[in-house]
């Protein structure tokens, strides 16, 4: 039994209100005190401790107020608890401690020790501890000399006792320092780890830790001798200079010296202070938590929860807590946790030797934290196989664990450990953070906007440098996951407009993975330094890599000590293998589109050891990359541009590059880098030995991705796979019609049911599957079509070998859902149709990217680039027995459906001032379009760099744009729809496009041309607007409705019945302005009555937009007295000139049957808005009335030969 002894004196609590105030009823004065005993500092009482008491406490409880003297003082202890009122100082800012005060906490696993729970939510204390229940509060500042870690100015050869700094310091003689390794990470030694599979992933060949301590011997300004001399080189040149840590601090809280045999130190958990009412002028006082110059080492209980050397735990929303210029070393969980505490500032601290991750956020609803220049150096993991794992990715330990990104992260060093940075967002904030976020929209990790990332540092990491991939799940474990910001709010279906991540200025080296590996959407990576890493770059997903430095090798090369003591150098291979290809960017699997954007790679050399590339192919990837990836003003200094090392797996058989301004390739105005699939190949492709890959001239049909899914097999069972001619395992090839079986082909191995090709547009591949009860040519009963990368225009015609007698559902997923039907012919394909070939026995499909006009791009990283996924999925159902087709037979060459027709135009863009850039433009005109418009399909290559550029179809050699589109990036593509007077100035040579910059200054202009026999519009039957030569009924002309007609409107819709501005007889029109509304005239008042006589055939008017807002499709309504009569869409069969636009009047004519007025009474009609969403647009209309016969239009279908 420990005697109780209480501590308490007769003073007035006050505030600390000097600067050096160890005013306080002293604690020797309370003395003769025994081991064991338990303190009480009760509520009211404040205590000085100014001697050692040379004992260890059972317990010391602070209720009132325990200060520290500055003072050579030791306070050792079973544990300590601040309580609610309670106040713990150690030094404040304005008087920091210069002795040396040592808190100890003392105890082994299994006390019975308790510290009882927190007085607000019952959290448990545990044992062996120090606390701060909610409502009490801390300070601790120890004095700081100089900064608390620096890097080497040169490099420190082994052997040396002197080290070079970057900072003068102000260090002591007697300090330790850590001296970060620049080597590549510790390898643990398999033959030590055999049979404990969780730490698999940081075996090899042994290769040693080359962080070294050593103590101050000597400090003069920016150099330090050591005590004894160094075992391992550390660089000290360019961006890679190893990091110097102070590990010794004025304020230590430790473990006491039996903490190491069993993992078991001390810890230090600190909960959400008081508000204290103060004398005026001061009205409120926050009690803090604030940590500044302490030494927590021996710290932290393995395997049990929430036991760390510092941990906030849920305090929420904080003001002015801070944890800064902190030492955290030799611990054996975690260094620092923030648990559910916001606007917490983690600043300046040292962090060495943890066990698990190191810097940890933790159940990812923390928001707010700044972590700034810190330094984190070796983090080992823990396997399961100790029982003491809390997150099963503590056998891959992080030195930043990210659980939410709406942080900031600046200028900070991550050495060691298995990631640097690893963002690893659950969708849900867990545990605790679960409860508190459970009915919030606004809290999302894996959607949630990066607050910021900016000037930080990894190197030296046993995988990667900037982890942005393997997101947590709800139990702990990982999945491959996308990180992709959006605006909130948040639900399981929304959410709202896609953010920009940026990672800025982030170096990484000497990674034995990556320096950087993400996955998802939104990535910026501008200004990297990534050097000396196995691969330098991998990004999944649309992202921009721009303004970096890529270096293969440096100068750096390491420690050649075992395994590579034979070597030249340290290589990335934790297995001693020197044949690993030295890669710089890699794309990621499917996800799009990839931007490199003024990079710079240096020192890719390939050996006869092993090879290299700044650009290569995915080793192990089981998809084809996505084909509209794109390289621009990049330099390649004493680097291989590109190599492909084709191995078992798709992704080396489906990269397909676009050079857009022939930086890489060396052609001017840009070419194609492909892989080895022989139906890619084109005429005048060139095989680049040095690169395993081909260059191949610009086309115009480019190339799409098609992703084929074969939703009846289970992902987990094995899909049988025919051996392919390389060294894959293939599931379906692709043969291009009128083809051969042994001709040029696309083949896939796929991974799971999913299988990816990349194919050539606008054209036609029959699909030759093994099915998975290994029988070559039987097609699946089920599977799922979808053209998921593709831009405005791509199409391709799929033919499935299906036998006679199969019958079909197919349905398309995702709006309209519409469930498609037979087609009577080849020729009758529609995108909403299927047709059965008996005489070739295959089943075709027409997949076609329709989207057009603004909405078919997206801005990515101010580049507009058509998006993927513009195509819903298809699902097929077929009927069959044993769904096989034999002999297998590639169909023909079919002639396009109807719809499909096409005329082909280019343009060769040619600089209008001096200057070397050049550009290439291919079109295609489809007069007959499935959905009835006429239309320009657009491809422009050039060599301009920038994202403010601005593309426009001018008629003549005037600069009249008659189309604009607000991205004039190369590689855009898009469908323009043309108006009648655009394609006739198109077939005459009129049709001019144009690349002006910013301030419209053109820099460059091509004529478009007709590369073979190209078709003239229809003409029409003309008439003059103001004076027809047929009857009409007027309802508006020149200023005025024609009586009885009054003026309706609803919405927001106006209209100005006299504007002067522009119009086509008399003095003025309407001018209309609405963005979801009606405008028009109304027969309502006095009981009028309007009813219209048969002998008018059509209404009609004539339109035009007001100059700047460009196209625009609205509808005409018509209503009786109870409901609407008809809304009729103003599309090409209506409009003479087949778009109105803002360059010329056009008639609009409806038939007066299609609107359902004849024989009825008519109370209103009118115009409103047909565009989705609403836009504000402003129109004009003139000479609207009822017509007779006459003046008709002709045919506007093309006749197909």
């Amino acid at each position: 039994m420990r005697n109780g002894i209480t501590l308490f004196g007769c003073l007035l609590c006050i505030l600390i209100t000097s600067a050096c105030d160890y005013s306080g009823q002293t604690w020797s004065s309370t003395q003769p005190l025994k081991a064991g005993s338990n303190i009480v500092i009760p509520a009211g009482s404040r205590v000085l401790l100014d001697a050692s008491p040379k004992v260890v406490y059972g317990s010391i409880s602070i209720s009132g107020t325990l200060v520290v003297a500055n003072a050579d003082v030791e306070l050792s202890s079973e544990w300590i608890r601040v309580q609610n009122g309670g106040s713990l100082i150690v030094g404040t800012s304005d008087c920091p401690i210069t002795k040396k005060v040592t808190i100890t906490l003392n105890g082994l696993r299994g006390s019975t020790n308790e510290m009882g729970s927190d007085p607000v939510d019952g959290a448990t204390f545990g044992t062996k501890g120090l606390i701060v229940a909610t409502g009490g509060s801390v300070q601790m500042f120890g004095s700081i000399n100089g900064p608390t870690w620096t890097r080497l100015s040169s490099t420190a050869r082994n052997g040396t006792k002197t080290l070079q700094l970057e900072d003068s310091i102000n260090w002591s003689v007697g300090d330790k320092v850590v001296i970060a390794s620049t080597d590549f990470s510790e390898v643990l030694d398999f033959k030590a780890y055999q049979g404990k599979d969780d730490y698999k992933e940081s075996i090899g060949q042994p290769f040693p830790d080359q962080n070294e301590v050593r103590t101050i011997a000597a400090v003069n300004g920016k150099q330090i001798t050591l005590d004894a001399p160094l075992t391992f080189d550390h660089w000290g040149q360019g961006n890679e200079k190893a990091e110097v840590g102070l590990l010794t601090r004025r304020i230590v809280i430790k473990g006491d010296d039996r903490s190491a045999s069993d993992n078991f130190g001390g810890h230090f958990l600190m909960r959400k202070g008081p508000i204290t009412q103060v004398e005026p002028p001061q009205t409120l006082r926050t009690e803090i938590s604030q940590i500044s110059g302490v030494e927590f080492t021996q710290m932290g209980q393995q395997g049990i929860l929430g036991r760390y050397p510092a941990h906030f735990h849920v305090m929420q929303d904080t003001t002015d807590v801070f944890f800064s210029s902190n030492s955290i070393h030799d611990t054996f969980q975690r260094a620092i946790s923030v648990h559910e505490s916001y606007n917490v500032k983690l600043e300046n601290n040292v962090a060495f030797n943890v066990k698990g991750h190191m810097y940890f956020l933790e159940d990812g609803g923390e928001h707010n934290t700044l972590f700034h220049h810190n330094l984190g150096v070796k983090a080992d993991p823990i396997g399961r196989e100790t029982g003491r794992q809390l997150l099963p990715t503590d056998n891959r330990p992080a030195i930043f664990w990210i659980t939410n990104p709406d942080n900031t992260w600046t200028d900070n060093a991550a050495v060691g450990g298995f990631h640097g940075y690893w963002f690893s967002m659950a969708e849900h904030p867990m545990a605790v953070g679960a409860k508190l976020w459970a009915n919030s929209p606004w809290m999302w990790p894996r959607r949630l906007p990066l607050k910021k990332f900016d000037g930080n540092v990894a190197h030296s990491v046993r995988h990667t440098g900037l982890m942005i991939d393997d997101m947590q799940k709800a139990d702990g474990t990982t999945e491959m996951g996308n990180y992709s910001p959006r605006e909130g709010p948040y639900n399981d279906t929304l959410a709202g407009k896609p953010v920009t991540a940026v990672y800025n200025r982030f170096t990484a080296y000497k990674c034995r993975d990556s320096g950087v590996w993400g996955k998802g959407a939104g990535g910026r990576f501008t200004s990297l330094y990534l050097s000396d890493n196995s691969r330098a770059f991998m990004v999944n997903g649309n992202s921009l890599l721009e303004n970096s430095i890529i270096v293969g090798e440096t100068d750096n090369k390491g420690n050649r000590i075992f395994p590579y003591n034979n070597a030249d150098r340290s290589y990335p291979d934790p297995w001693g293998n020197v044949n690993t290809i030295l890669s710089g960017h890699s794309s990621y699997d499917f996800g799009g589109p990839q931007l490199l954007v003024n990079n710079k790679f240096v020192n890719f050399v390939s050996t006869d050891k092993r090879k290299a590339g700044a650009l290569v192919s995915l080793a192990y990837g089981p998809y084809m990359n996505y084909p509209k990836n794109q390289l621009s003003q990049l330099t390649f200094d004493n680097a291989n541009q590109v190599y492909i090392a084709y191995s078992n797996v798709d992704a080396q058989y489906g990269w397909n590059v676009i050079d857009i301004d022939g930086t890489t390739t060396g052609v001017k105005g840009g070419a194609w880098i492909q892989s080895n699939e022989t139906h890619v190949r084109r005429q005048g492709c060139q095989l680049k030995s040095s690169w395993n890959a081909y260059v191949c001239p610009l086309f115009a049909e480019g190339y799409v991705q098609l992703a084929t899914t074969l939703p009846g097999l289970p992902e987990s069972s094995g899909l049988f796979r025919e051996n392919s001619t390389d060294s894959r395992k293939v599931h379906v090839s692709f043969y291009p019609f009128g083809g051969k079986t042994d001709g040029p082909k696309g083949q896939s191995q796929g991974g799971g049911t999913l299988l990816l090709n990349n194919l050539i547009g606008g054209r036609g591949y029959s699909m030759k599957f093994t099915a998975d009860d290994g029988t070559l040519g039987k097609s699946p009963k089920t599977l799922r079509l979808n053209m998921q990368s593709s831009s405005p225009g791509d199409f391709i015609i799929i033919g499935v070998p299906y036998p006679k007698g199969t019958t079909f559902q197919v349905k398309q997923q995702g709006y309209p859902y519409t469930v498609w039907t037979a087609a009577g012919s080849f020729a009758d394909l529609s995108p909403t149709s299927y047709y059965y070939d008996s005489s070739t026995a295959h089943l075709y499909f027409l997949l076609i990217n329709s989207v057009s006009g603004p909405s078919s791009y997206n801005s990515y990283h101010g580049y507009g680039v058509s998006d993927a996924g513009y195509y819903n999925p298809v699902d097929i159902t077929a009927n069959c027995g044993g769904c096989l087709v034999s002999p297998y037979v590639i169909p023909p060459v079919p002639q396009l459906p109807r719809g499909l027709y096409q005329e082909g135009y280019h343009a060769n863009l040619l600089p209008t001032t001096t200057s070397n850039y050049t550009g290439t433009a291919f079109f295609y005109l489809t007069p007959d379009s499935f959905s009835g418009d006429v239309k320009l399909t657009y491809k422009i290559f050039h060599n301009v760099p920038g994202t403010t550029n601005k593309l426009s179809l001018n008629v003549g050699t005037t600069t009249i744009t008659t189309k604009a589109i607000e991205f004039g990036n190369s590689a855009v593509q898009s469908v323009w729809k043309m108006s009648k007077s655009q394609w006739q100035s198109l077939v005459d040579g009129q049709l001019f496009v144009s690349l002006k910059d910013n301030n419209n200054k053109e820099i460059l202009r091509g004529q478009i041309q007709c590369d073979n026999k190209c078709t003239r519009p229809p003409t029409g039957v003309t008439s003059n607007a103001c004076k027809p030569s047929y009857g009409i009924l007027p309802l508006y002309q020149d200023s005025n409705y024609v009586s009885p007609m009054q003026i309706q409107k609803w919405g927001d819709a106006k209209g100005d019945l006299n504007f002067t501005g522009d119009f086509l007889c008399g003095r003025s029109s309407m001018k209309i302005s609405v963005t979801d509304g009606f405008f028009g005239g109304s027969w309502w008042a006095n009981g009028n009555l309007f009813q219209i006589d048969p002998k008018y055939k059509y209404l009609e008017f004539y339109a035009k937009v007001v100059k700047g807002f460009g196209e625009y499709s609205f509808a005409v309504g018509a209503h009786n007295s109870s409901s609407a009569l008809s809304t009729i869409t103003t599309d090409r069969n209506k409009v003479d000139n087949y778009i109105i636009d803002e360059f010329q009047w056009t008639r609009v004519r409806i038939s007066t049957g299609e609107m359902k007025v004849i024989g009825q009474t008519v109370k209103m009609l009118g115009f409103q808005n047909n565009v989705w969403p609403p836009r504000y647009t402003e129109f004009l209309i003139d000479e609207w009335r009822f017509a007779e016969e006459g003046g008709q239009r002709r045919s506007l279908r093309m006749q197909m030969n």
